[in-house]
């Protein structure tokens, strides 16, 4: 056993299909250090995250202790009803013996009063300059009791124009590929289109806008 405390962190690792929330428990310490990889699961309905680590070393420790920090930047919210919580936890031994499960509940019992739904918007520009070249922030607020927000539409003054200098141009395949969008109903590629292959030709209509080519850029 070390005469000593063990201490670290929990870092994020990156995402992989199928999992999006990975993480590492990392603690050093008496010359050890220990890494050890997690999986994040969150409910998509209730929320509630499920944390797991296997294949932990199979050395013997009196207490594992995390802390995750709080305030307008913490990666936990508590339960948005009050009442008595409970948090679970299942234990599996290297024996193949059977798993023992705990569990702590607590209680929450302020600022119960959810449901509205007030959020706030400061937009504007760094420059004051008319014309000229200035980076735009928005900014949207909410407070913790309101609802959940699901989605965020945003539309620019008249003459707040975007900077298309320095974006590269489409190549043919990129063309192509939106080409066959255009003309075979949302298809990725001319090939899906049914009937006999058509050459494409870039006509003009009243706007004098038509198919663009591999020397213009698409919107």
């Amino acid at each position: 056993m070390l005469g000593e405390t063990l201490e670290g962190g929990i870092f994020v690792r990156p995402s992989k299909p199928g999992n999006l929330f990975r993480i590492a428990l990392v603690a050093s310490g008496a010359g050890v250090n220990v890494k050890t990889p997690g999986e994040i699961y969150p409910d998509p309905v209730t929320g509630q995250i499920t944390a797991k680590v296997e294949n932990t070393p199979q050395v013997p420790f009196a207490e594992l202790r995390t802390h995750f920090y709080g305030g307008s930047r913490g990666v936990l919210s508590m339960p948005r009803a009050c009442g008595t919580h409970t948090a679970s936890a299942t234990f599996t031994p290297w024996s193949g013996g059977p798993d023992k499960a705990g569990s702590s509940a607590f209680a929450l019992d302020q600022d119960c009063a959810f449901g509205g739904f007030a959020p706030s918007v400061a937009a504007g520009t760094r420059s004051a300059t008319a014309g000229a070249s200035s980076p735009f922030t928005f900014c949207r607020t909410r407070d913790d009791s309101d609802e959940m927000l699901g989605g965020v539409k945003i539309q620019l003054p008249p003459g707040l124009l975007a900077k298309t200098q320095g974006i590269p141009l489409c190549t043919d395949a990129q063309v192509a590929v939106r080409v066959a969008r255009a003309f075979c109903g949302g298809r990725s590629a001319i090939g899906a289109c049914p009937g006999p292959a058509r050459p494409v030709r870039r006509s003009r209509g009243a706007g004098g806008r038509g198919v663009p080519s591999a020397r213009e850029p698409v919107a």
